[in-house]
Formats: C-alpha cells, structure tokens, sequence
C-alpha cells in the first residue's frame, strides 16, 4: 500500500476556489476540480482581507463570511488577482469587517 502525501500548496489548490465570475447580484465560485458554486449577494454577510503564512510566504486573501456560518477563502495562490473581488464587493455594499488573521487551512476546521 502506497500513502500518497501531497504538498500544501497542491492540496490547497484543488480545496480552494480558483477564479470567482462576478455577475449583478451573484459570484459564482469556481474550484479546479470543475465545481461551480453560486453565491447571491443576499447570502454574504461580509468579507475579511486575510494574511496567510505559507512556505512560499505570505499570501493575502479574501475571506467571504456567509449567512450559514460558513465562509468561503480566496488565496493569492490560487487566485491571481484579487481586487476586482474586492472591488466588486465594496461596490455591492457588502460590509467589509477588515483585517483577520487566520489559521493554516488545514487547522480551521479543528
């Protein structure tokens, strides 16, 4: 039997979404694997800019908080440029709750 250990930054790319279509009262979120997600404007309840610490070194990201106490991360590593999210966000409206420091991705859930 073979174990398999995948490095941090292939497990989070395929955890993680990669690009993010902003449309009028909606993103959809897109992960590499080819899963689309669909999140109304209405369902966010705000957003964090996050500073992630990873071995490539630190990556800023986007933290949408969700009504369902359920967030979704978007990272430098997987997601190129963040600012037209972030643009899109404050043009909505959507409360920014500014800077929060997070945990490793493989730590949140514990």
């Amino acid at each position: 039997m073979m174990i398999l250990i995948l490095p941090e930054l292939y497990l989070k790319l395929l955890l993680t979404p990669v690009s993010a279509v902003l449309k009028e009262h909606q993103i959809v979120v897109k992960y590499f694997h080819g899963t689309t997600r669909r999140v109304l404007l209405n369902q966010i309840e705000g957003y964090s800019l996050t500073d992630e610490q990873t071995r490539y070194g630190p990556k800023t990201g986007v933290l949408l908080h969700l009504q369902n106490a359920k967030s979704i991360a978007f990272t430098e590593i997987n997601t190129k440029d963040l600012s037209p999210l972030i643009t899109y966000l404050n043009n909505a409206k959507v409360n920014c709750n500014g800077a929060q420091k997070v945990k490793p991705w493989f730590l949140r859930g514990k």
